[in-house]
């Protein structure tokens, strides 16, 4: 359907619904389609009078020169409504462009403090004291991070507090009945052993004397805690072998252990009498 026929069709009431609305709607919106439905409706209404004044029973005559006087002078009127429309859409110049431009936005600049000028200083002092402050750089840390000792599984004397039950145990040395006897040559009684790191090593050697020849003999190392030796928790225990040595018997012994500086106490045991046959005690430092 063209635009003129969709025309006559709204100036003969002929659109309803959607259609109408949506006629109505550009006819508000556009300027130049109201002009044009507005020169459609001067035509349809020239024609629709013409056909009430034919179907209202006037003679033909009457009809005739009512033509003849007032045909030719309305469509001329038509005829130069039109042409002024055609003209005024095409000569009609183009709406300017508008260009939006964005107000200039000052940036601020930092401002600086001008320091006074000295009276009587040189132009380097000036140059100094106007140059601005140099930033003061933090000494670097020469010292090396600490080095994080490194955990080990190490069994801990709490300190060298002395143990009363194995203080007891020492000072009955000597008196341990008859059978087998044993004489300690190392460590000395009192002796100290220095840590080579967290590690020290520990060194037993002795004689010994008895009356069977298969004894066996046990060495139990304690911590110097009261309730490591009543709970009976050595540190370690290992048996100690007899070796025959010029018609009696000698033995050694040698560990190396992850310890604390602290007091130890060390038990040789008969394991077969179940009695201890030296009780001895060193205290390790670093």
């Amino acid at each position: 359907m063209t635009q003129k026929e969709h025309i006559a069709r709204y100036l003969q009431s002929k659109l309803t619904g959607n259609e109408l609305v949506k006629f109505n709607l550009r006819l508000a919106r556009d300027e130049a389609f109201r002009k044009e439905v507005a020169a459609e409706r001067l035509i349809h209404e020239s024609i629709l009078k013409d056909k009430q004044l034919f179907e209202a029973g006037q003679d033909k005559g009457k009809l005739s020169i009512e033509r003849k006087k007032w045909g030719p002078l309305l469509t001329i009127v038509i005829l130069a409504g039109i042409s002024f429309y055609f003209y005024r859409n095409t000569t009609k110049p183009a709406p300017p462009i508008e260009t939006v431009t964005e107000p200039a936005t000052d940036v601020p600049k930092e401002e600086r403090a001008v320091p006074p000028v000295i009276e009587g200083a040189e132009p380097e002092e000036r140059e100094k004291e106007s140059a601005p402050p140099k930033k003061q750089t933090p000494p670097a840390n020469t010292n090396p991070p600490a080095k994080e000792e490194p955990k080990h599984a190490r069994v801990y004397a709490a300190n060298f507090t002395v143990n009363p039950q194995l203080e007891e145990e020492i000072a009955n040395t000597g008196v341990r009945g008859n059978g087998l006897r044993l004489n300690l040559t190392q460590p000395a009684p009192t002796a100290q052993l220095s840590m080579a790191g967290h590690s020290v090593t520990l060194s037993f050697a002795g004689t010994a004397t008895s009356s069977a020849n298969d004894n066996p003999v046990r060495l139990l190392f304690f911590s110097n805690k009261k309730e490591d030796y009543e709970q009976w928790q050595p540190i370690f225990e290992s048996t100690v072998t007899l070796q025959p040595n010029n018609g009696g018997f000698a033995f050694s012994f040698e560990k190396t252990i992850e310890l604390e500086p602290g007091l130890y106490y060390y038990i040789f045991e008969d394991m077969n009498e179940e009695r201890y046959l030296v009780v001895g005690k060193l205290e390790i430092g670093n």
